[in-house]
This record gives structure tokens, sequence and C-alpha cells, in this order.
């Protein structure tokens, strides 16, 4: 388990770790007994530290109590536009959402 947990190999899955090993004259143990031995230690999955998963809030719910006061992006009918008018580019636009 040293040599698993060393600075060398912490990150890597036992795939990567056996080969590495062999290419520098060191055999430990077959890949199917390094798997059996950290699935043991409880260390079998993500092998490398992660950042922290942030908690995420749920988008606000848009709600219009009048004409014209919830937007949308309209991507399909602004290129036809912008191609009418020689215009380059996406001819992304703002129009009011029916």
């Amino acid at each position: 388990m040293a040599t698993l947990n060393s600075d060398a190999f912490k990150d890597l899955p036992p795939s990567q770790i056996v080969p590495r090993l062999a290419d520098s004259g060191v055999y430990v143990a077959p890949e199917s007994t390094i798997y059996r031995l950290l699935r043991q230690e409880g260390q079998l999955a993500h092998r490398r530290s992660e950042r922290v998963a942030q908690k995420r809030s749920r988008p606000c719910v848009l709600a219009a109590t009048g004409p014209d006061q919830v937007f949308c992006w309209d991507t399909e009918s602004n290129i036809s536009l912008s191609a009418a008018f020689g215009l380059t580019g996406a001819g992304i636009g703002v129009k009011p959402l029916c």
C-alpha cells in the first residue's frame, strides 16, 4: 500500500500504476490484485483530490404581469432577418417571449 499511495502513484488508477512500475523494472502485483487491495482499503474511488462540489441554487422564475416584461433570446427568426438586411454574424437578438 505504501507504493500505491506514494506521491508518484497516489493520483493514478491501477491500470496506469502497473505499467509504470514495469517500465522501471519493479513488479509488485498483478493489476487485478492491486484493484482488490484498493477496494479493501476503500481507495478505489477517485484517487485524486478534487474540489468540493458547490451548492447551486435554482434559477429564479420569471413571470410577466403585463406585455413586454419577459424577454428571451430568439436565434431562429433573427438569422433570416439578418440575411435579408445583409448583416454578418449570427444575427441573435432579443424579442418578447410570446
